[in-house]
């Protein structure tokens, strides 16, 4: 009776470890699929030869779609290409926004801002369009700087 127990145990333990990995994969994959609809929702018009704008951002998002089901199945970062641009906006006493912006062939993975040290918080930090936009309402003392993480 007692080894039974104790194989019912180990049995019990490696099937707990089987779902909890499962619901690992699944939550990864969840994430995964989320930040492709949000790649997806801030697509923009680009051109790209005698493509049309509409079939140049399928082409694009499909490129996308795979690398990102790679990563899910484990495959490797090294495959995309980023780069961080940036655009600083000196003080304008009242109104301050900087946005900076992805090229045509790139999109915006992430993005922030930076007060250099100091000012009031700010009023907006987000993607827009093809880049990432901030603003803050009064002066920052040494001004407002828009990262954008671009991709492709």
């Amino acid at each position: 009776m007692t080894q039974d127990l104790r194989v019912f145990k180990k049995t019990t333990s490696i099937l707990s470890l089987a779902i909890v990995v499962l619901l690992a994969s699944l939550i990864g994959a969840f994430f995964i699929r989320q930040a492709y609809g949000f790649l997806e929702s801030t697509t923009v018009p680009t051109t790209a030869g005698n493509q049309s704008s509409a079939a140049a951002d399928q082409a694009l998002l499909q490129q996308i779609d795979t690398k990102l089901d790679g990563l899910a199945s484990g495959g490797s970062p090294g495959e995309w290409t980023c780069v961080v641009r940036e655009e600083a906006q000196d003080v304008d006493y009242g109104l301050l926004t900087a946005y900076a912006r992805c090229l045509s062939n790139e999109k915006v993975i992430s993005g922030g801002c930076d007060k250099h040290g100091g000012g009031p918080s700010l009023h907006a930090s987000r993607p827009l369009n093809q880049g990432w936009f901030c603003k803050t309402w009064h002066d920052v003392p040494h001004g407002l700087t828009a990262y954008a993480n671009c991709c492709k």
